[in-house]
């Protein structure tokens, strides 16, 4: 009967490391805005090659 009241105990820390893993998805979400900017970057270096080959054309 005393093995019981142990196993009430250990169910509170199941629940505790629960949130942890909640709280570990949100880091994940602010990840993928990080990704999400780096696009614009090479978005950004195309017009720049553009240039680039019409400059080359207009030297040649």
């Amino acid at each position: 009967m005393i093995a019981k009241p142990q196993r009430a105990i250990a169910k509170p820390q199941r629940a505790i490391a629960k949130p942890q893993r909640a709280i570990a998805k949100p880091q994940r979400a602010i990840a993928k805005p990080q990704r999400a900017i780096a696009k614009p970057q090479r978005a950004i270096a195309k017009p720049q090659r553009a240039i680039a080959l019409k400059v080359n054309s207009l030297t040649q």
